[in-house]
């Protein structure tokens, strides 16, 4: 269950504001994570502003779920500037965050937060793409140490929502007046 107004679940798809965004063989499945971002995806973006992800982790089972891993790589032409410490929240060699959940109770959802700062520079009418995917899993155990988990999750665990900003840059115009005005 999911208490987001545009979000719902129909069979075994996950739908967001009437786009599917997952869908699972398994129609059992306990607890996804969907991925968001302020300001929104696919929106413009320039440097030095800062995107805030937010990653919905949402239990909509009947059990508890123990030992979520999520690791999120920070993303090309950004740099970390921020994470929420709940839930476990670190920085790793300022090249990914990851977050630890050690309990999820059932039919609950929980939000984890990291924010980075644009540090490419666009010139002229050209543009480049942040792209982000968050991963993760639940495990057998109580994670230790997470840098040797990190490969493991990234090649076999799940995938969260794409979430794309655009950056581009200044926009100049040069308007030509003259005083007094001319004929």
């Amino acid at each position: 269950i999911c208490d987001d107004v545009n979000t719902k679940y129909i069979h075994n798809e996950l739908w967001q504001n009437d786009q599917k965004v997952f869908e699972t063989d398994d129609p059992f499945i306990s607890y996804e994570i969907i991925k968001t971002s302020d300001p929104i995806d696919q929106s413009k973006v320039g440097y030095g502003q800062e995107i805030t992800y937010n990653l919905s982790v949402i239990n909509n089972g009947k059990n508890e779920v123990n030992n979520i891993l999520v690791i999120d790589k920070i993303p090309e032409n950004t740099s970390f500037s921020y994470i929420d410490r709940s839930y476990n929240g670190m920085m790793h060699d300022d090249n990914y965050v990851s977050f630890v959940i050690d309990s999820l109770l059932a039919n609950s959802k929980i939000t984890l937060s990291y924010k980075v700062k644009v540090t490419k520079k666009i010139e002229d009418n050209t543009q480049a793409t942040i792209n982000n995917i968050a991963y993760y899993d639940n495990l057998s155990e109580h994670v230790v140490n997470i840098d040797d988990l990190y490969n493991s999750i990234i090649e076999n665990g799940k995938k969260t929502n794409e979430v794309i900003h655009y950056i581009t840059g200044p926009k100049l115009s040069v308007v030509k007046t003259s005083d007094p005005i001319s004929n």
